[in-house]
């Protein structure tokens, strides 16, 4: 027997460490996103799973996964890109829902290039879930919309094609503009 090591353990010994480190974090990651969606893992600041208000904080958080791209995880938004949602005065449930199913246009394109789309096709659960989660986020509300608001709201504004601008906003709340 020879004292030279065969060339041909090392590499298969070293392959065999790599796919079983990728292995286990792969793993890990998809029990993690498991236990997310199945387990009820818990949003900042809602009170326990058992809690009524638990469940559409958490697919709400879902559902913002497609705002957090522009307005950001932190709702601190993009500068040419998207405003942030802390501090927005739109956040109450009338024109937050009006925002998320037609869009939003300003309020300053020479600041924001991008139009904010609608997002119609999120059925009233979602987009209920949606402004409940951006409303306790990031305005520090504590209620949960209902599903039938936001078909309401759809109803009464179906034949809109455009997004919302600030001054029909305004005029939504009862702001003069000034």
């Amino acid at each position: 027997m020879s004292d030279t090591p065969d060339p041909g353990l090392a590499p298969r010994s070293n392959r065999a460490l790599v796919l079983g480190l990728v292995g286990g974090l792969v793993g890990a990651a998809a029990l993690g996103t498991w236990f997310v969606v199945h387990e009820g893992g818990r949003v900042r600041g809602a009170a326990t799973s058992g809690d009524s208000t638990a469940a559409p904080l958490v697919r709400g958080e879902q559902v913002y996964g497609l705002c957090a791209n522009c307005h950001g995880r932190g709702g601190g938004g993009q500068l040419g890109r998207a405003p942030a949602l802390l501090g927005s005065p739109w956040l109450d449930p009338e024109p937050l829902t009006r925002l998320v199913l037609h869009g939003f246009s300003g309020p300053d394109p020479s600041l924001f290039r991008e139009k904010m789309v609608g997002a119609p096709a999120l059925s009233d659960r979602d987009v209920a879930a949606l402004v409940s989660f951006v409303g306790h986020r990031f305005a520090g509300r504590d209620d949960v919309v209902p599903a039938d608001v936001v078909g309401r709201i759809r109803a009464a504004t179906a034949g809109r094609t455009r997004a919302w601008t600030v001054p029909e906003l305004r005029a939504l709340v009862g702001e003069d503009g000034s």
